[in-house]
């Protein structure tokens, strides 16, 4: 940094123009987004590629990747045996796609990836926990140097992290409901109510303090996400977004319907580029730990 007078002022990375990267899960929310020239990335959760969607995926991003944008593929949070074998199912659906890269959310799945797509660009999605230059550093040693930041850290931390890894480009999830849990213990079978290996399905779960909290069920690898009551949202903390020199933000759709994930981009896209914000489509959010950090 440089001082003027008392004042520190940042200046890594200021120069370089912010970008959007926008996660999808539905076929509905990759057919609402729309062509912009901020948005960089569209990343397609892979339970997303099955037989019956293809045609419509492939037609869909088709367009977007002809406006410019990067197509992705985001592997799972977690990658057991099972989870492998699903992903060697549907390696023709993946290179029907022929994405521009891939997000990866573990060592499992990076090292399945390495074998088994060794060209392909890659970036490291939250769960990667990239806290340090020095975790930064090894997976620059893999070819890897676009990351989604770690739902854990503080501003100052990005702050820091950024400067210390100038070589990298981090990207700032700002919406999106966090993931609190992967589990094993499926609430549609404890509920004797099994899908037989089949499909997805979103459930709810009331916690202890009486929330009622998302969960989406991956039923062809018996694994249950449960995100978080409220979803992520940084739209009070813009003043203190712009100092962290990151490369852009990230926008992660879960269940959301066609006119929010519109509303939501909307909003976003105008703040990027210093327009007139539009309504807000949220009133029950959380700020994560990006202001107070984790206690």
């Amino acid at each position: 940094s440089l001082h003027s007078g008392n004042r520190e002022e940042p200046v890594f990375r200021k120069e370089k123009k912010q970008k959007i990267i926008i996660e999808v899960r539905t076929l509905q929310q990759l057919q609402s987004v729309s062509v912009s020239d901020l948005v960089e990335r569209v990343c397609l959760d892979s339970d997303m590629l099955t037989p019956e969607c293809m045609d419509k995926i492939i037609e869909a991003t088709g367009k977007l990747h002809d406006s410019g944008m990067d197509i992705y593929i985001k592997f799972p949070h977690v990658c057991r045996q099972k989870t492998i074998k699903i992903l060697s199912d549907k390696r023709a659906l993946i290179e029907r796609l022929s994405p521009d890269g891939l997000c990866v959310g573990n060592l499992e799945s990076l090292g399945y990836i390495k074998n088994n797509y060794p060209d392909f660009k890659l970036m490291t999605d939250c769960g990667f926990y990239i806290f340090n230059k020095e975790t930064a550093s090894v997976l620059k040693q893999q070819g890897i140097s676009e990351h989604n930041l770690a739902y854990e850290l503080h501003r100052k931390e990005i702050m820091q992290l950024v400067k210390d890894a100038p070589s990298h480009d981090f990207y700032l999830p700002v919406y999106g409901y966090i993931p609190v849990m992967e589990t094993a213990g499926c609430l549609l079978k404890t509920n004797n109510a099994c899908r037989n290996g089949s499909g997805t399905e979103c459930v709810s779960l009331i916690d202890r303090h009486k929330k009622e909290r998302l969960v989406i069920t991956h039923c062809d690898r018996c694994e249950n996400t449960i995100y978080n009551s409220v979803p992520l949202s940084l739209h009070n903390e813009k003043k203190h977004m712009k100092d962290l020199g990151t490369s852009g933000i990230i926008l992660k759709f879960t269940t959301e319907q066609e006119e929010c994930v519109k509303k939501i981009l909307a909003y976003w896209s105008n703040v990027m580029k210093d327009l007139p914000e539009t309504d807000y489509p949220l009133n029950d959010f959380t700020k994560g730990h990006f202001a107070k950090g984790v206690e």
